[in-house]
């Protein structure tokens, strides 16, 4: 596509011509049917290949940012750059005034997402890493986590698996630094349900969670290979299970031992993270607002 930009004399001429005036200011007062509200600075003709004729225009809105771009029914239409006055910026696809498509948002801390937009918001499949070195990739809905996807903190924690509103929710795989590895399922960030917990040393619980901690019935095997079954009650063993004694529900014979064998396990949590995550790092785009975060 070629861009035909006219010289300033011929874009005034347009001006004249279209709106009937030759001043930014007059021509603000003149585009009361522009859903943008924007302030033409330039608009001009763009012909590509073959004669077809498409429009491109550069434009100030009231809020002070700019856009550069596609424009079709006095609306951001097709590929286009939106740069607010904090340095923010926004280039891709936009359909009918808002982000739709694919789309790259940088922010001034140097925070960015790469992916999908729909209707104005994040949603789909994308990609954002915080000015911390956190990185998130997987599937966004209305500007949250939501879907599958992998979380990177900056401290070397990961998780893999499935999201829900910005939370771990679901199966998935958490791995620490120091080797620590839980497989399993999650509710709200915290391991609940059934799950596999492995330690640098070897040893490994393979049973019920609740709140972060081993609650239930489970399984602990040490690094040599023996496994004993136990009973759990958060966090801390009430005793080991022979066979035939009674379960959850059933009379419960004197604890052999209160020792705890959680040994640290309790989540980091995800929140630690997305507190970082200020509002203007959501905010800009069309579709956005504070309680996105």
């Amino acid at each position: 596509m070629e861009v035909l930009k006219p010289s300033l004399g011929q874009w005034q001429q347009w001006l004249q011509e279209k709106w009937q005036c030759v001043q930014v200011q007059e021509c603000f007062s003149k585009c009361s049917s522009d859903q943008d509200k924007a302030v033409r600075s330039q608009v001009f003709e763009v012909f590509e290949d073959g004669g077809s004729e498409g429009t491109f225009a550069q434009c100030v809105f009231e809020d002070g940012s700019k856009y550069s771009g596609q424009w079709r029914d006095s609306m951001r239409h097709g590929t286009g750059v939106h740069v607010w006055p904090d340095g923010a910026r926004y280039e891709g696809q936009w359909l009918e005034g808002v982000q739709h498509g694919r789309g790259v948002e940088r922010w001034p801390d140097s925070s960015e997402y790469q992916g999908q937009y729909t209707a104005g918001s994040k949603s789909g499949a994308g990609k954002f890493e915080w000015a911390d070195g956190s990185v998130y990739e997987g599937e966004f809905d209305a500007n949250e986590i939501h879907g599958e996807g992998s979380y990177y903190w900056a401290d070397g924690r990961r998780f893999q698996g499935q999201w829900v509103k910005f939370h771990m929710e679901g199966r998935g795989r958490h791995a620490w630094p120091d080797g620590r590895v839980y497989t399993g399922e999650y509710l709200q960030d915290l391991k609940h349900g059934r799950g596999l917990m492995k330690w640098p040393q070897g040893d490994t619980y393979d049973g019920s969670w609740a709140c972060g901690k081993q609650h239930g019935i489970g399984t602990y095997t040490i690094s040599k290979g023996e496994s004993r079954e136990g009973e759990w009650h958060h966090g801390k063993r009430l005793r080991w299970l022979l066979p035939g004694s009674p379960r959850n529900g059933e009379a419960v014979t004197p604890a052999l031992s209160t020792k705890s064998t959680d040994v640290g396990v309790m989540d980091h949590g995800v929140n630690s993270r997305f507190d970082l995550v200020t509002i203007s790092t959501f905010a800009h785009s069309e579709g956005h607002s504070p309680a996105d975060v």
